[in-house]
Formats: structure tokens, C-alpha cells, sequence
């Protein structure tokens, strides 16, 4: 074993345990992802309040909007709902308060995040029943409208600062792409409505659309937009329409179907993303990242929870003799409360860094950090207790999900703990090598 360090309390190192078995096809692992005090009752109302997912980016931070049932205040008649974004466990509540002037009672819908922390979204006052645009960036929040529409919707935003979403207009509903300062709509041809949901960092929109001229219900149909060229992409098996939410930087894309079923659109083909939770009829696909995360939401009892499906790791093999992954000291950090279990017992968050670095001649692809051992009664927000697998995020040396010789990356935890009482957490680092 080789001891990895930490300040009093945390033993780090890496482990051993026996190689995992793969199952073909996009096998996930899925975790209940809880807003700290958050309810677990039936609700047969037609106000249930829960939690509800927007995206996921590269470094695993999830955005999305939590209602509280105890809170007692409505918008427009439908319980009050309020941003978050939920990094490792540490959950920070986004109000679009600071932007509504005098009007203080508002509604906060997130819906995209990007790497460096950007969020769009959506929010709605008791004065207004248009909704508002907003782009929130280093705490500040600002207003994002699309000249003389009726309403904005942002939904996605990528690491360029280019935002795609929809308008409301007196002919319709448009999707615009806003960059270099610039609004521009973005209908597929022969549209009689469209919204762009997804916007990745090489370019590539997705979002869907309403062919003009079919008869009987509207049915929507997702699309690709790339270099000025529309793509329809199709649909799954059975079904007669198709709601696209978003796109990874590796072209992944998810959503959902009727019948409530989440789907994952990959190298042309589509893959149903079901929660594997009894009673729960109905779940969606929200968010993808370029190391395969989905993010979504899903119904049990009436009440709405979010989850994060972890991708599981295939081909790979144990590296710990080809890597250091060290503890970054100055990322300690308590950073509140957080929900120990089913029964939502609530504990303290304890968050920090640890470095990826590849050794030697050493290159690197499809790297995942296993939980080896970990002292009872604590876990792993968003991984969860032991042989649990996440994958590193692609970001900074390891953007493109490829470490060669001497790069890094920093791979964020966050434990939650009964108490401050000393504990220990092992890891196992896996991956591929040419």
C-alpha cells in the first residue's frame, strides 16, 4: 500500500481488489442524488415538491432546482422552485433574485452549466408570467434576452461563452444561438417550432423541432446542427417523437421519449436510460459528460428525485504502480451538510483535491478511481461506499481523456461524515495503456 497522505482524520492510499466484471453495452451505476434535508414522503398533489436535474459538466458538477415542501410559497400557482448547483455534495442555492429588480418572489430554473462554472437558465416572478433568460457567472448574474421576444430560455452554454436556447415570438417558438455578442436563429429547415438545448465546445448544437404540415399532434423530432448543416437524428425503436435535453464534447446525446424513458443517443444508435429503481414509473435523461455521466430525474411516490449514473469501466486494468495521486492539502475543506443515507440522516461534508499524475512512459485513457476500503458510516457523495467506481474528469491535462507522461488532473471528493472522528479511504486507480 502506499500512503497518500492527509491532514488529521483522512488516510489515503491505494489498495487492491479483484478486476471488475463488464457487461456489453453502457453499463451504469446509478445513485439517488439528495438535496440536503430534502423529503423522502409520498405526494399525491399536483404541487409535489423534489429535486430536478439541469446538465452535468466535465468536472462533475450537476445543476439543477429544488422545491420545498415546507417552504408554503407558490409562483403563478406552482410551488417555489430555486436553482442549485451541487459540487461533489456541496450544494449552493441559485436565487435569479439579484436580477428581478423589486419584484423578490421568483422561480429559478437552471438548465445548463459548462467547465468553468458558467450556468443559463430560466426564472419566473409573481409580476411576470414570461419567462426571463439569465446567465450566472462568478456569483454575478446577468440578463440574457433575445431583442423584442417574448420570453428567452436559455439552456446550454459551453466553454466559449456561446449560448443556445429558444424565444418566444409573435410567430412562434425559435432556437437562437448567441455568440460574438450576436443572436442568431437557428430553425431547421421546414420547422414550425424549435428549441436548441445542447451546445458542446467544438460546436456542435443539438435540439428538436416540429415538422410543419404533419397532421394530428404536434410530434417532435431532435436534431444536430454543425458547420451551417442540419441532421435529424431519428428515433428509437417504437417511438413517434423524441425530446433532446443535450450533448457531450464527445457527441454523446440524451433525452427522452413518450412513456417517460431516458435515452443515451451514441455513434448512431439509441440506448434506453431507465432508473433501475422499483415504483418508478417515469425517468428522463438530462445531461451527459465527455466521460460519460448522465444526469436525470426521476418519480417515485409522486415525488421527483435526481440521479447520476456513473459510467462502468470497461477493458481496464488496475495502475497504481503507473500513477501518484496525491492529496492537495489546500483543498481541505468542511462545506456543510449533507445526507448520510436512505433514511436522510444528516452529516458534515468534508471536500477535497486529490492529483492524477502518469508515471514514467506511462499513457493514459479511460481512467476511473475505485473505492477500496472506507471507514464504516461515512460515504462518498456521488460515488457512493466501497468498490464504487467514478470516472476522472476530462478537464485540464486530461481535457481529451488521455494522460501522457508526467500530466495531471485533479480528481475532487466529498465525504460525508457522522462526526469529525478520524477515518481512512483507500483507493484503486484503473485504466487503459496502449
Amino acid at each position: 500500500m502506499k500512503r497518500l497522505g492527509w491532514l488529521p482524520g483522512l488516510l489515503m492510499v491505494v489498495g487492491s481488489l479483484v478486476s471488475p466484471a463488464w457487461a456489453q453495452g453502457p453499463a451504469l451505476d446509478f445513485l439517488t442524488i439528495s438535496f440536503p434535508g430534502e423529503p423522502d414522503t409520498p405526494c399525491l398533489s399536483d404541487r409535489c415538491p423534489g429535486t430536478f436535474a439541469g446538465s452535468i459538466n466535465n468536472a462533475g458538477q450537476i445543476v439543477g432546482r429544488v422545491t420545498f415542501q415546507n417552504e408554503h410559497v407558490f409562483v403563478h400557482g406552482l410551488w417555489r422552485t430555486h436553482g442549485f448547483v451541487d459540487d461533489h455534495g456541496s450544494f449552493t442555492i441559485l436565487d435569479a433574485c439579484p436580477a428581478c429588480g423589486s419584484d423578490s418572489i421568483s422561480s429559478t430554473f437552471p438548465r445548463g452549466i459548462n467547465n468553468r462554472g458558467d450556468v443559463v437558465g430560466t426564472y419566473f416572478t409573481n409580476s411576470a408570467l414570461a419567462s426571463r433568460g439569465f446567465l450566472w457567472r462568478d456569483g454575478v448574474f446577468t440578463a440574457v434576452a433575445v431583442p423584442s421576444a417574448l420570453a428567452t430560455s436559455p439552456d446550454a452554454v459551453n466553454d466559449g461563452g456561446e449560448i443556445v436556447g429558444s424565444y418566444e415570438a409573435l410567430d412562434g417558438t425559435h432556437a437562437f444561438l448567441f455568440s460574438g455578442g450576436q443572436f442568431t436563429t437557428i430553425d431547421p429547415p421546414g420547422a414550425a417550432g424549435a428549441i436548441a438545448t445542447g451546445i458542446n465546445n467544438v460546436g456542435q448544437i443539438v435540439g428538436e423541432y416540429v415538422p410543419a404540415g404533419n397532421p394530428g399532434p404536434p410530434k417532435s423530432r431532435g436534431f444536430l446542427y454543425q458547420d451551417g448543416v442540419f441532421t435529424d437524428i431519428g428515433l428509437p425503436p417504437t417511438a413517434e417523437s423524441i425530446h433532446v435535453f443535450g450533448i457531450s464534447d464527445t457527441g454523446d446525446v440524451v433525452g427522452y421519449y413518450p412513456g417517460a424513458h431516458g435515452f443515451l443517443y451514441r455513434g448512431g444508435i439509441f440506448y434506453t436510460i431507465d432508473v433501475p429503481y422499483r415504483d418508478s414509473p417515469v425517468s428522463y435523461a438530462a445531461g451527459v459528460n465527455s466521460s460519460g455521466q448522465i444526469v436525470g430525474d426521476f418519480t417515485v411516490s409522486g415525488s421527483r428525485h435526481v440521479y447520476l449514473a456513473n459510467p462502468s469501466p470497461a477493458g481496464v486494468t488496475r495502475v497504481n504502480d503507473s500513477v501518484t495521486f496525491d492529496p492537495i492539502r489546500s483543498t481541505y475543506s468542511m462545506a456543510g451538510s449533507c445526507n448520510l443515507g436512505p433514511d436522510h440522516s444528516t452529516g458534515e461534508l468534508f471536500t477535497f483535491a486529490a492529483r492524477l499524475t502518469a508515471l514514467g512512459d506511462t499513457t493514459l485513457s479511460d481512467a476511473f478511481v475505485q473505492i477500496a476500503t472506507l471507514t464504516p458510516d461515512r460515504l462518498v457523495a456521488e460515488v457512493g461506499g466501497e468498490g464504487a467506481f467514478t470516472p476522472v474528469p476530462w478537464i485540464g491535462q486530461y481535457a481529451d481523456g488521455v494522460a501522457t507522461p508526467g500530466e495531471s488532473v485533479d480528481v475532487t471528493f466529498g465525504v460525508c461524515l457522522p462526526n469529525r472522528d478520524p477515518f481512512e479511504l483507500t483507493v484503486n486507480v484503473w485504466g487503459r495503456k496502449p
